[in-house]
């Protein structure tokens, strides 16, 4: 499979976030980790860094991390969550060696309502990804009570996958993506150009 960017925020006060993602090289940038479904949903939705900026400052208040620059990865820094976080990741290899042609993960929360929905082109590419999902989903319940799983109530997934694959009308948001935003649902598509045909890397949806 050909090569493809995987899209880091950079913060740069009313400069518009598509700009961002075109410009420079990501081999300047490195991260860790993987905002949680909430974040990730309002920053496709969100037009401008400012706005941006103030997304990841109520995320990292609502962690507990402290951070001069506001720089998400912060959060993957502190040891309190880094320790936490760490069970995912063993449980992310346990995961693909029981479903070996797996390619995508839906997270509900405990009432059954599905929050975020990501989908990639191929079981390789989900096997590098699924800590990084595992831990995102973890952020999105992190330092709250009963987190336990019992009595949980089933999601509608079936359901939900059947309304993805249904979906139309996609935008061009950037020369790697299209977007896709209704009442009901927020929705990126990363793609890459092969044999003049833009092939499907990875999908994310979530609720509103």
């Amino acid at each position: 499979m050909p090569e493809f960017a995987l899209h880091v925020w950079c913060f740069e006060e009313g400069r518009n976030i598509a700009d961002s993602m075109e410009a420079g090289s990501d081999e300047s940038f490195a991260f860790s980790g993987m905002a949680s479904p909430t974040v990730r949903r309002q920053l496709i939705t969100t037009g401008t860094q400012r706005k941006a900026h103030r997304i990841v400052a109520g995320e990292l208040r609502r962690l507990g991390v402290n951070s001069e620059t506001n720089a998400y990865h912060d959060i993957f820094k502190n040891e309190r969550i880094a320790e936490t976080l760490k069970y995912y990741d063993t449980q992310a290899k346990k995961i693909v060696a029981e479903n070996p042609q797996a390619v995508g993960l839906i997270v509900a929360n405990r009432e059954g309502r599905i929050l975020a929905a990501d989908v990639y082109s191929s079981p390789d590419l989900f096997r590098q990804m699924l800590p990084l999902l595992l831990q995102s989903a973890a952020l999105e319940v992190y330092g709250k009570k009963a987190l336990s799983f019992q009595d949980a109530t089933p999601a509608p997934v079936q359901d939900f996958l059947t309304e993805i694959k249904e979906i139309t009308g996609w935008e061009k948001k950037t020369t790697q993506s299209y977007l896709y935003i209704t009442e009901k649902l927020v929705g990126e598509g990363l793609f890459v150009a092969e044999d003049n045909k833009e092939k499907f890397v990875h999908l994310e949806m979530y609720r509103r």
